[in-house]
């Protein structure tokens, strides 16, 4: 009996070092593989990406929009510029009618110039209200620079007149 004894403190102290040694922390397996995580990166990065290209979207089109607005207010304005010039233009026809002879003849043809350059200022502004943006700054500064010329020689006609 004294040796079955020892087999059974023996095999007990066996089975109770074998589960002491088996029931440690287990490793677990990792619960994505490195390809499953470089895929779920890669979806992060293409949300992530999809988010800037909205906001970006956004702030070009506020962008737009305001560029196309200050286009619309500058053909406003220098349409009503141009409605102004042609008022201005008639009556300084209306009177040049009051001239006689050379005086009358000189004074014509200067008002034919400024009415010359009134049209070519009327093509820039069609050329602008047809014109996409792109270039549309470039125009604008050459049609404000034949309107500035257009007062300007108004100005030289209508003192010649007085």
């Amino acid at each position: 009996m004294k040796h079955s004894a020892t087999k059974i403190f023996i095999l007990a102290l066996f089975f109770g070092l074998a589960m002491i040694l088996g029931c440690g922390e287990k490793e677990t397996p990792p619960e994505a593989t490195t390809k499953e995580v470089q895929e779920e990166a890669k979806e992060e990065v293409k949300e992530i990406q999809e988010e800037v290209k909205e906001e970006t979207g956004d702030v070009v089109d506020s962008v737009t929009e305001f560029t196309i607005e200050q286009k619309e207010e500058y053909i406003a304005k220098v349409n009503e510029q141009m409605l102004v010039m042609e008022k201005k233009i008639q009556e300084l026809k209306d009177d040049v009618q009051a001239l006689e002879g050379d005086a009358r003849e000189n004074m014509a043809k200067q008002i034919d110039d400024l009415g010359a350059m009134y049209e070519k200022a009327a093509n820039e502004l069609s050329t602008i209200k047809d014109q996409g943006m792109d270039g549309w700054s470039e125009a604008m500064q050459s049609l404000d620079n034949t309107m500035n010329q257009l007062d300007l020689v108004y100005q030289d006609v209508k003192s010649k007149l007085e």
